[in-house]
This record gives structure tokens, C-alpha cells and sequence, in this order.
């Protein structure tokens, strides 16, 4: 819509332009010279100058006599002497900015009235301009006095024509008159429409400066007073002119503040412009509505208003150094009709100005409403575009919010489904891992079972610490890792690393030696499976890079106080295009299945555990990894056994004397027949009264027949999960008083979240499958004395 108004506005400015040019050069007057003096007594309109009065000369044989009247406290009487030709049908046109009342008093004693403020009737006159249609028995010489009843200096223009050169002139005046107010009024509603759709303050000021302007301007000429129903204006008399223009210069004030960007660019003068702004609008009120005849104050307004309307100007200028393209719509816009005031102004004095006053001063309200309406159109152009790129990067923020929602729910849906695939994984593994102690406690295995037992229960912990380390890697990648430190003896994990890799070895004709200087015990503050993870990828990278026939060398070292170092080096030389993207993620090479996630994994949770990895290569020397892990303290490895130890747990269980247990009745409730079974067997000493379920209802059901000691109780069940057997258990005792029953939660998961949401819903301990036969005996023993809750 602006762009269309744009162009229609360009297309008709020079048409308009045009038509007022013609109209204000159009040849219709045909004026008789004559003379006019001015008297100087001060007389009201009813007492007639006498006879003899000293006169003040005001001009003869001119075709337009124009003169100030000075202020009279009841007014000044004109003398008028005919030319000797007087016109047929004559006229005598007296124009005035102002809105007296003007008298005729004709030779024959008759007196005519005419002011602006009343329509005239019968069509002896004109509306917009105070006309008299004078006798057509008028003789050359004869003397005709006017009487202009105002107490201000009033600017007089007389003119004396004939009938058909008067009727011409006045239709002149009427069509320029129409042109304009049609121009300032479709002007007027294109701001206005502005302003219903921005609701921005300038549109609506701007608005109400042009209609301000548009009836200033038929206010001036009388034409505003024939438009039906503002004949109530005419008891306010030229006070409707005061404060209309009062008006429109304090519109224009508060416009201009917005429209030249005054308070970014010139915060003071914004400021001036709102108080000067609030003055001349509130000046025109009071001018208009107090009772009391204060000439002197409406013309101070109308000094103030043409000195703020000159003032706008060096404003403007000011704004267009700083670079504003609007301050250049406004100078040339306002600085025609500030001119053309100030002009009209200094005729209105009696100062001599060659052009036109009243046309120039048309010609300046349209440059200005043209030249604004433009700028306005270029703002609302510039607002549009600023809206546009604002609603733009609103709804590519809308659209980033809705890909953050969507990646949190994937985020979240990953993790519920990797915790649903660890479940799942775990629960089998779990029961693999236990099968060789049951196989164990069945009867005695010979050597070579044993050993093939030992295989596949280091095998399944092989397996469950994977399925542990996938989402633990995401959770490190994402910052929410729940690191729990402790002392790891770093040689004994190396040595579970190299048994497994045992066979990789063989594959690749690589041998691998450990080196330990002297009795250098290398004990990391860490966590053995993150450690355990850490060496197996670093150790079977240098497997598969050495080459074949070689020898790949690991050492210890503690060069620095307070940190363990790890050396693996073996013979073969990192490609160049890869060495500085060594340990990025998904960087590989030479490797068929080759993932390159290795050594990012490995730096990864190094970091994780203050820790790093560095790399050393060179064609020359080969390549060395260097794993550097803070050292654990005195007091943390006290009782840490030294030595390598097995990943796996001990076939047997360990012998205690069975005066130490406990006598105890546990509930065992865990939906996997094998984990029931596993953890059964953890209970094969005297006085351990065992009962078992395999869904929540079934354990709620025994523990309301009779009292447990100890209830171990799986948290992922179907039907009714273990969270909710627990909280239905601690219902039924606040509500019965019975003692609380000591409630252990297992399960496969071992996050720091599960724990903590476990032990706030009222488990007493929290223990990680699979459970050790030592790990349950504690249990019972802290459940004997008592103890608080916490996660073992």
C-alpha cells in the first residue's frame, strides 16, 4: 500500500503544481486606479467622520491599494475617492487575513455590512472575500467611507472592478481554494490511514496538522464559515484563526520530533519540542475558549507560532548533518511555507514584498503537504521493512525454538529408549554373568572349567561395561556426566585390557610389553571402567598400527608430582593428513572397518576425569600416546589391595563365619526368573529365611500376611513397577504404625538421577545388579543396625 501511494503521489505532483500556476496567473481581473485615505481619529462606526478631519494618504491611481491599519480601540474609518471612470457595475473588494467586520457608507447615506463570519446572503456578495456591489448612479469623485472595526494592526488589500472581472476573480479563488482543500484533505487521510495501521503518535499529530492547516486556510478567507453547520465558530471571530493556527504549528512541533528522530539524535531538543508542542496546542485552546477579550494574547500566540515555525528549520538542518534522510524531506518540505508565512507576515506589517503573498503562501502548503506525505511514505516504507525483517527473524526464532523443543524431545526419547535398550541388554547379562557362580556352588568343576567359566563370566562384564559406556559417552558430550572418582590401580587394569586383547595380538604378530620401574604402583583418582574403556582403545589402536613383527611398549611414569602418566608407543607413524584431527571424531584411516571414534572417546572421558591425551609421532621415532590421569591420595589408596585384579568377580564366594550373619527373613522380588535365581543363591548360610515374587502385587500381598526383615526389590517391573510398591508400603506403615521394613531398590541402571529418585521415594539403600553375595551380607548387617538411607 505505501509503494502504490508513493507512485500515485509522484505521478500527480506535477499536475497539481501545474493547475495552481495557472490558476494563480489566470487573467481575470480588470482593476480601476483610485485613492484612498486613511483618517486618522480613533471614531466607532457610529459616528461619522467630520468634515474637515486630517487624512492620511494611503495611495491613488493604483490598481490594488494595500496598507496596514493601525490598532484602534473601535476601529479606523477609510476614505475612498472614486477615479473618473468608474466601472460598470462596480465592486469593492476588501481582502484581510483577518476577520473584522467592515462597513460601507455610501454617499446616499446608506451603509452596508460585510464580515467573514457571516454567510452572505443573496449573492451580493462572496464568501471569500468582503465584497460590496456598489450603485451603479456613482459619479466620478464621489467619496465612499469604510470603516474596519478591529483593535489590531489589520493588513488591508482594496481593489476596485467591474461586475464580470469581480464574478471571474472570485471563481478563480474558489477553485484554488477547492483544489487545495481537496489536495490537504486526501493528504490528511493518507496520514490518517497511516496512523490506524501503525498507531504510531507522528501519523496521528501529522493528521491533525493538515486538517489543522486546511481549516486555518478557509478560515482565513471566509470560506469556512459557508461550510454547513460552522456557523458556530462565528461568536469566537478571528480567535478561530488564532488557535487554529496555534494548532497546527504545535502539531507539526510534536510531529517533527518523531519524524526527524530527535531523541536518538538530539535528546535535549526533544524534550524543548514536547513542552513547545504542549504550550501552542494548549495556547489555542485557551484562546479559544476563555470569555475574556485578550487581543494581545492571541497575537503573542501567533508571534510564537511563526517564530517556532521559522526555528524548525536550523532543528532540521542540525538532524540532516548527522545524516537523516528525513531531515532533508523536512527542509524542503516546511521551508517553502515557513517562508511563505513569514513573507505574509511582513506584508501584513506594511512591508513591501514583491511576490503574491496569498499564493505564495498556497504554493508553500502544498510543497509542504506533498514533500511530507512523500517523506512519511518513504518512513512507513523503511517501518515496513523493519517490521518485516523483525517478524522475519521472530519466526526464524519461533522456528529455532521449535527444532530446540523437538531436539530435547529426541534428546529425551533417546535416552528413554537407550535406558529401555540397557535394561533389556543388561537383564540377560546380568544373568550370564551370574551363571558361572551358580555352576560354581552346584559341585566341583575341574581346572579346565573353571577356566572356561572364568572366560565367559570376564566376558559378559566385558559387555555389560559397554552397554554402561554408551550412554555415559553422550552424557559426557552433553556436560551431565555424574563422574564419581576413586583410587584405580592402573597396572591391574592394564593387565584385564591385555587379556582380552590377547587374541588381537596374535592376529596383527604384535607382542606387548609392560614396563614398571622399580616399585612405581600407578594408582589414578578415577573410574576404573571409564580407565578400563581409556586403555582398551588407545592399547588396540597401537596394536593394529604397529607393524607386524613388532613390539608395542607401555610404561608408567610420574615425572610430574600429583599425576600417574600412561606411555603407549608403538613403531608405525601417524598419516600426515590425519595427525592434526588425530583425536576428532569420526577421523580414521587405513582402517576397513575403522570408525574413528576411538581416540575421541579416549580424550573424551580423559578429560572427563581431569585427565588428557597427547600424541607424539614422527616418521623417525613412531608414535607414542601419552594418558595422564591426577594421581589418588595417601589416604585413598590405604586400603586399595595391590596388584593386578581380576575384572570379574571371585567364583566363590568369600568364607565368613556363619555366627557373623545375621538371622534375617528377606522378600525377593525381581520379574526375571534368572536374576531371582542369581540373587537367591546369595542367601546359602543358616538363619536366611527366603521368600520370593515376581510382580509388584504378589510382594505387596506377602508383606501384608507377615513382617520382613529385609526386602530386596527390583525397580522395572511390569504391572506395578518397584516405585510404586515402595510407596503403597510406606503408606500402609504411617497409616498402620507398623516399623518401617529396611527396602533395597535393584537395578541395572547406575546413574546418579535413579539413585537419588530411588532413596527420595523411600528405598532404604540403593544397589547396582549384579549383586555380589558380599554385597548382600552388608546390606543385612545395615539392616539389623538401622542405618540411614544411601545408594551402595
Amino acid at each position: 500500500m505505501p509503494a502504490f501511494l508513493l507512485s500515485v503521489v509522484v505521478r500527480l505532483l506535477p499536475c497539481v503544481l501545474l493547475l495552481l500556476g495557472a490558476l494563480t496567473v489566470m487573467p481575470a481581473r480588470a482593476d480601476a486606479s483610485f485613492c484612498a485615505d486613511w483618517l486618522a481619529q480613533d471614531l466607532p462606526v457610529s459616528a461619522p467622520p467630520p468634515a474637515g478631519a486630517a487624512m492620511t494618504p494611503l495611495g491613488c491611481g493604483a490598481a490594488a491599494l494595500r496598507a496596514t491599519l493601525p490598532d484602534r480601540e473601535r476601529g479606523s474609518w477609510v476614505r475612498l475617492r472614486l477615479p473618473a471612470s468608474v466601472p460598470q457595475s462596480p465592486v469593492l473588494m476588501v481582502e484581510t487575513p483577518l476577520a473584522p467586520r467592515v462597513t460601507l457608507l455610501l454617499p446616499d447615506g446608506r451603509r452596508l455590512v460585510r464580515s467573514k463570519l457571516q454567510v452572505p446572503a443573496g449573492g451580493d456578495a462572496s464568501s471569500l472575500a468582503l465584497s460590496f456591489r456598489l450603485p451603479a448612479t456613482l459619479k466620478a469623485g464621489e467619496v465612499l467611507w469604510l470603516h474596519v472595526e478591529d483593535r489590531l494592526p489589520t493588513p488591508l488589500t482594496l481593489r476596485l472592478l467591474d461586475g464580470p472581472a469581480w464574478e471571474a476573480l472570485d471563481r478563480n479563488k474558489l477553485v484554488r481554494l477547492t483544489v487545495l482543500s481537496a489536495l490537504l484533505g486526501a493528504f490528511a487521510l493518507v496520514a490518517l490511514g497511516y496512523w490506524v495501521v501503525l498507531r504510531q503518535r507522528m501519523f496521528g499529530f501529522y493528521t491533525l496538522h493538515v486538517v489543522s492547516l486546511l481549516l486555518f486556510i478557509a478560515a482565513s478567507v471566509g470560506f469556512l464559515y459557508a461550510w454547513p453547520g460552522a456557523g458556530v465558530l462565528a461568536p469566537f471571530g478571528h480567535r478561530t484563526q488564532w488557535a487554529l493556527g496555534a494548532w497546527s504549528v504545535g502539531c507539526v512541533v510534536a510531529f517533527a520530533r518523531d519524524f526527524l528522530g530527535l531523541r536518538a539524535a538530539l535528546p535535549r531538543v526533544a524534550r524543548g519540542f514536547d513542552l513547545t508542542a504542549t504550550v501552542l496546542i494548549a495556547g489555542g485552546l485557551l484562546v479559544l475558549v476563555l470569555p475574556l477579550d485578550w487581543d494581545w494574547f492571541g497575537m503573542a500566540l501567533s508571534v510564537a507560532s511563526l517564530s517556532v515555525s521559522v526555528l524548525l528549520l536550523p532543528v532540521a538542518a542540525a538532524v540532516a548533518r548527522r545524516g537523516s534522510r528525513y531531515a532533508w524531506y523536512f527542509l524542503v518540505g516546511w521551508g517553502p511555507l515557513a517562508a511563505a508565512g513569514l513573507m505574509r507576515a511582513l506584508q501584513g506589517l506594511g512591508v513591501s514584498v514583491p511576490p503574491d503573498a496569498p499564493n505564495l503562501y498556497a504554493v508553500g502548503v502544498v510543497c509542504e503537504a506533498v514533500v511530507l506525505t512523500l517523506g512519511l511514505a518513504d518512513q512507513v516504507l523503511s517501518i515496513r521493512r523493519e517490521r518485516d525483517h523483525a517478524l522475519l527473524a521472530a519466526a526464524q526464532a519461533r522456528q529455532l525454538e521449535l527444532q530446540n523443543e523437538m531436539l530435547k524431545e529426541n534428546v529425551k526419547l533417546r535416552e528413554q529408549v537407550d535406558r529401555m535398550s540397557r535394561h533389556d541388554l543388561k537383564t540377560p547379562l546380568i544373568s550370564i554373568v551370574s551363571t558361572p557362580r551358580l555352576l560354581h556352588e552346584l559341585g566341583p568343576l575341574s581346572p579346565e572349567q573353571q577356566l572356561l567359566l572364568r572366560r565367559v563370566e570376564r566376558a559378559g562384564y566385558r559387555a555389560l561395561n559397554m552397554v554402561n559406556l554408551s550412554l555415559d559417552l553422550m552424557k559426557m558430550e552433553q556436560g551431565c556426566y555424574d563422574w564419581q572418582p576413586g583410587p584405580v590401580d592402573l597396572a591391574a587394569v592394564l593387565q584385564r585390557v591385555r587379556a582380552d586383547l590377547t587374541s588381537l595380538e596374535a592376529a596383527h604378530g604384535v607382542r606387548v610389553s609392560v614396563q614398571r620401574h622399580g616399585g612405581l604402583w600407578p594408582v589414578a583418582r578415577a573410574e576404573e571402567t571409564l580407565c578400563y574403556s581409556i586403555l582398551a582403545n588407545l592399547l588396540k589402536n597401537a596394536v593394529e598400527a604397529a607393524p607386524s613383527g613388532s613390539e608395542v611398549r607401555v610404561w608408567f611414569d610420574t615425572v610430574e608430582t600429583g599425576w600417574v602418566g600412561l606411555h603407549i608407543h608403538n613403531e608405525g607413524a601417524v598419516p600426515i593428513e590425519v595427525r592434526e584431527r588425530f583425536f576428532d571424531k569420526y577421523v580414521s584411516h587405513g582402517k576397513r572397518d575403522g570408525s574413528g571414534f576411538g581416540t575421541y572417546s579416549a580424550r573424551l572421558m580423559a578429560r572427563m576425569q581431569q585427565g588428557e591425551v597427547l600424541l607424539r609421532t614422527s616418521e623417525r621415532e613412531g608414535t607414542t600416546v601419552i594418558l595422564r590421569l591426577k594421581a589418588a591420595s595417601a589416604e585413598e589408596t590405604e586400603f586399595l589391595e595391590t596388584g593386578p585384579a581380576s575384572l570379574a568377580m571371585p567364583l566363590a564366594p568369600l568364607a565368613e563365619p556363619e555366627e557373623s550373619l545375621p538371622r534375617v527373613s528377606v522378600l525377593l522380588v525381581d520379574d526375571d526368573e534368572y536374576n531371582l535365581l542369581a540373587l537367591r543363591r546369595c542367601f546359602p548360610f543358616p538363619g536366611a529365611e527366603v521368600v520370593t515374587a515376581t510382580q509388584g502385587r504378589e510382594a505387596l500381598q506377602a508383606l501384608s500376611e507377615r513382617a520382613f526383615d529385609a526386602v530386596f526389590l527390583d525397580l522395572e517391573m511390569p504391572g506395578m513397577s518397584g516405585f510404586e510398591v515402595v510407596q503403597a508400603l510406606r503408606r500402609h506403615e504411617q497409616l498402620s504404625g507398623e516399623p518401617r521394613c529396611f527396602v533395597v531398590a535393584l537395578s541395572a541402571h547406575d546413574g546418579a538421577a535413579v539413585r537419588e529418585q530411588a532413596l527420595a521415594q523411600g528405598f532404604d539403600r540403593y544397589a547396582t545388579k549384579p549383586v555380589s553375595p558380599e554385597e548382600v551380607r552388608q546390606l543385612l548387617r545395615v539392616a539389623a543396625r538401622g542405618v540411614g538411607r544411601e545408594a551402595v
